[in-house]
């Protein structure tokens, strides 16, 4: 049995026909389209005996997939092996491919022989968060387009958002992060550079602050961003708190701009990003609820939706 994910391939690559490498105990598979486009890329890698879950369905003669042992460390590997892919492919194409589609994950249970006990399953598309999809009534668009004269406070950080957004449903924490942060930055650093002033400018904010506290509320509820956050204030020595949250956040901000390879912590890359993702989180649901307070200071706005939650 293989663990297979599959995705999308965005770009403009030609490739005479499909292909399938073998690379240690990883199987890529490259996938054509008409015309000769790589259209998707797939990895797989072999389930190891008695790791299957399954069990028997009632009034049915075969069995159901029902997991697999250590199932997180088995995605995490097939996804690690297609970023590494990602990188070396884009290069390699000098530009003609863009990305992977990380929101479009397919995952597949591929049967090798006829003692798999699982016929060929598709598990479906496996999505951190549900798709968005907002409500724009009439009273929100009239206020969108008079916003475009009367917020202009709040017009670029607004900008930075959207972008970020955009990079954190494509499981590009970095990059969204970084936007996240250009919108306390814009807002609240005051021109200033140095981890020590900025985290002064942002203790001087009570938007920032009350907002800060928010999410260190909606943190403590969270098991999932709890453990996964955690370990970035124990590793700067950090309280959790409202001044140590923004002194994490100015300083992981300085830490992701570097790579050393010789560092003892975890270095941020293009292929590792996932432990990132409950900081990109946290800056998503911090830097929405500083622009609807500004927005709300401003005059009359109105948003459609609230901070997405895992599925």
């Amino acid at each position: 049995m293989r663990y297979r994910v599959s995705t999308e391939v965005l770009g403009n690559a030609l490739v005479r026909e499909n292909l399938v490498v073998d690379a240690g105990d990883i199987r890529f598979e490259f996938i054509t389209a008409r015309a000769s486009r790589l259209s998707h890329v797939a990895a797989s890698i072999p389930v190891p005996p008695g790791t299957i879950r399954s069990f028997w369905e009632p009034g049915n003669t075969t069995f159901r997939y029902g997991g697999i042992t250590g199932h997180a460390n088995t995605h995490q590997r097939v996804l690690g092996a297609l970023r590494s892919l990602e990188s070396h492919i884009a290069f390699s194409a000098q530009g003609a491919i863009e990305a992977f589609s990380w929101d479009k994950l397919e995952v597949e249970l591929i049967p090798e022989s006829p003692e798999d006990v699982a016929p060929l399953r598709k598990l479906g598309v496996r999505r951190s968060y549900p798709e968005l999809t907002a409500g724009l009534g009439e009273d929100l668009l009239r206020m969108v387009a008079l916003a475009t004269q009367s917020h202009k406070q709040t017009e670029v950080a607004k900008a930075f958002w959207r972008e970020a957004q955009r990079e954190f449903h494509s499981q590009h924490y970095i990059q969204a992060y970084y936007n996240f942060y250009f919108v306390l930055e814009g807002l609240y650093a005051r021109g200033k550079s140095s981890e020590k002033q900025v985290v002064r400018a942002f203790g001087q904010s009570q938007e920032l602050a009350g907002a800060t506290n928010c999410m260190l509320t909606a943190l403590r509820a969270d098991p999932y961003h709890l453990k996964n956050l955690s370990p970035f204030f124990e590793e700067e020595g950090i309280p959790v708190d409202v001044p140590g949250t923004h002194a994490l956040i100015v300083r992981l901000r300085g830490r992701l701009h570097h790579y050393s390879p010789g560092s003892s912590k975890l270095q941020p890359t293009p292929s590792n990003q996932t432990y990132l993702e409950s900081l990109a989180w946290f800056m998503m649901g911090l830097t929405t609820q500083v622009i609807a307070t500004l927005d709300v200071a401003i005059g009359p706005m109105m948003v459609a939706r609230s901070q997405p939650k895992r599925a």
